[in-house]
C-alpha cells in the first residue's frame, strides 16, 4: 500500500515494457559519444586495436607455417645410398625389391653420372671434380614413402637400412619434426602473449571509462538525486566499453588482413623455393566476427571493472 501523499512508480510490467527502448537509447547516445570524440577515441581504441592483433597476426602466422612443414611432407624422400661396387642387375634387383615394400609408392633411381651432373649444377664444384678423375659418387634409389607423416618415414627408412646393398640411408624428416617443435613453441608463446595483451585492452578500456566518469560526474550524481539506480547509471558506460572493444576488434581485423595482403607475394616466393605453393589464409568472415565478439566481450569487461571500482565514489553531495 502507497504511503499518503505518496507518488506510485511505474509497475514491473510498465517497466519491463520499457527496458529494451531504455537499452537501445543507452547504446545509441554511447556509440554518438564514441564518435564524438574524435581522436582521443580513436587513438584509444588504436592502441586497443593493435594489442588484440598482435596475437591475431601471429596466430596465422603460424597456422600459415603449418602448410609449410605440409609442402616438405608431400614431397618427401628417403635417399638409398648403395654400393659404390654394385653392378646394374643388381641394382635393378634391389629397385624392383623395394617397389614391392609395403608403404612405398614411388622408387626411382639416379646414376652416378646423374647424380654428378645434379651436383655439379647445384653446388659449383665442377673442376674439383673433374681433377679427381672419375665420379666417387654410388648409385642412389629416391624412395617416396606413401605416408609422408614423420614416423612412417623414420619407420620406412629404419626398414630400408637393413637391405644388403643399401650402404646409408638418409631421410630429410629431422629437420621437419625441429619445425613442429618450434611451431608448438610459437603456439603456446601466443597463448601467453594474447592473454596479456588482453589485460592490457581491460586497462585501455577501463581507463577509459574511468576518464568518463569523472568527466561526467556532476551528471551521474544528479541523476542519483532523482532516483536513479546504480543499473540505469551503469548502463550507458557499459555499452561505451562494448563499442570501444567492438571497435578495437574491427581495427584488428584490419590491420592483419592489410599486414596478410602485403606479405602474400613474399610468402608465395617462399612456397616456391620448396617445390610447392603456399597460399596465406586471413582470418576471412569467421574471424571479423570473432575479434568483434572477443573485443566487445573484452571492452564490456574492462567497462565493468571500471564502473565497480569508480562508481562507488561518485555519491550526492
Amino acid at each position: 500500500m502507497a504511503e499518503p501523499g505518496g507518488v506510485r512508480g511505474p509497475g514491473w510490467p510498465t517497466r519491463l515494457r520499457s527496458l529494451p527502448a531504455h537499452h537501445a537509447h543507452a547504446a545509441l547516445a554511447s556509440l554518438g559519444r564514441l564518435w564524438r570524440g574524435g581522436a582521443a577515441s580513436l587513438m584509444s581504441t588504436g592502441v586497443a586495436g593493435i594489442s588484440l592483433a598482435l596475437p591475431l597476426g601471429l596466430a596465422i602466422l603460424v597456422n600459415n607455417a603449418t602448410q609449410l612443414t605440409g609442402v616438405t611432407q608431400d614431397s618427401a624422400r628417403i635417399s638409398a645410398f648403395l654400393d659404390i661396387g654394385l653392378k646394374s642387375p643388381a641394382i635393378k634387383s634391389l629397385q624392383r625389391r623395394i617397389r614391392t615394400l609395403s608403404g612405398v609408392k614411388h622408387v626411382r633411381l639416379v646414376t652416378p653420372d646423374q647424380a654428378l651432373k645434379e651436383f655439379n649444377q647445384l653446388s659449383g664444384f665442377r673442376s674439383a671434380f673433374a681433377s679427381l678423375g672419375q665420379n666417387p659418387l654410388p648409385p642412389v634409389l629416391e624412395v617416396t614413402p606413401i605416408d609422408t607423416r614423420i614416423q612412417a618415414i623414420q619407420k620406412l627408412a629404419t626398414t630400408l637400412g637393413k637391405i644388403n646393398g643399401i650402404d646409408q640411408v638418409v631421410s630429410d624428416t629431422h629437420w621437419i619434426a625441429r619445425l613442429n617443435a618450434m611451431l608448438t613453441i610459437a603456439r603456446r608463446t601466443i597463448w601467453i602473449l594474447a592473454g596479456l595483451l588482453s589485460l592490457a585492452v581491460l586497462g585501455i578500456v577501463g581507463n577509459t571509462v574511468r576518464l568518463e566518469i569523472e568527466s561526467r560526474r556532476n551528471e551521474i550524481q544528479v541523476q542519483k538525486l532523482v532516483g536513479a539506480t546504480n543499473a540505469f547509471v551503469r548502463r550507458p558506460f557499459l555499452y561505451g566499453g562494448l563499442w570501444y572493444g567492438a571497435a578495437a576488434g574491427l581495427m584488428a581485423w584490419l590491420l592483419v588482413t592489410l599486414s596478410l595482403t602485403l606479405l602474400a607475394g613474399p610468402i608465395a616466393r617462399l612456397g616456391n623455393l620448396y617445390q610447392g605453393s603456399i597460399t596465406l589464409h586471413g582470418p576471412g568472415v569467421p574471424g571479423f566476427f570473432a575479434m568483434l565478439g572477443i573485443g566487445a566481450g573484452l571492452g564490456w569487461l574492462g567497462a565493468l571493472i571500471a564502473l565497480g571500482r569508480h562508481l562507488r565514489e561518485v555519491e550526492p553531495d
